[in-house]
């Protein structure tokens, strides 16, 4: 049985990491927009966020 592999790592193990850095830039993205959504917000001199 053949391992697939590429630069010399298992394929699979580079798809492991190409996952947790879509995740990551998924989270920094979400982020981002928060963080545009509060500016705007702010701008607009509008509640942005929950303060007890």
């Amino acid at each position: 049985m053949q391992k697939n592999v590429s630069n010399g790592y298992p394929i699979s193990t580079q798809q492991g990491l190409a996952f947790k850095l879509a995740d990551i830039s998924t989270k920094v993205a979400a982020a981002r927009l928060l963080v545009y959504q509060a500016a705007i917000l702010k701008d607009r001199n509008l509640k942005c966020g929950n303060k007890h």
